[in-house]
């Protein structure tokens, strides 16, 4: 039923267009001068909607709420995940890692010195494996297999678990 009373509302604005285009054109041909008086005679004053119209749209528009209220909930039947906490523990953990990076990098000008010298020793020395011959393709293969052992001992090694709980949640 609002189906039809839409199209109803939709062909009477089209009227009121068509006719406010038609006294555009009506003084186009005889004049402004002429048409002032009548234009505004013929154009109806704004019209007021009755207390039933008000409440079938409100009606109308409780039900497309409720509509769209009810596919959202259908759409959030996915469980949601939990949010990860951290433990105290881990906190202070990574905040005195933090800490301990800062003053690394917050460090006297002659520690900053010293180690810039290291950095230039260091680059001489990648230099000077760069001019080297290349290692053959067995031995880097063997290092590969020996880093990927260890790798797996670390993972193996039986650690103590952390306490990943927060006080009051179980």
């Amino acid at each position: 039923m609002t189906h039809i009373t839409d199209i109803i509302e939709e062909l009477e604005q089209q009227k009121a267009a068509i006719d406010r285009a038609l006294l555009a054109l009506r003084e186009i041909n005889q004049g402004a001068t002429a048409t002032q008086s009548s234009s505004a005679t013929e154009t109806s004053p704004r019209r007021q909607m009755s207390a039933e119209g008000r409440r079938r749209i409100a009606e109308a528009t409780r039900k497309r709420w409720a509509a769209a209220r009810a596919a959202k909930e259908s759409d959030d039947s996915t469980p949601r995940r939990r949010k990860r906490v951290l433990s105290a523990s881990a906190r202070r953990k990574m905040a005195e890692a933090q800490r301990r990076r800062w003053a690394a990098v917050k460090q006297p000008n002659d520690t900053a010195e010293r180690n810039t010298a290291v950095k230039k020793s260091v680059s001489k020395k990648s230099a000077s494996k760069k001019s080297a011959v290349k290692k053959s393709a067995p031995v880097k293969a063997a290092k590969k297999a020996a880093k990927g052992a260890k790798r797996a001992a670390r993972k193996a090694a039986p650690s103590a678990p952390a306490n990943t709980s927060v006080e009051g949640v179980e």
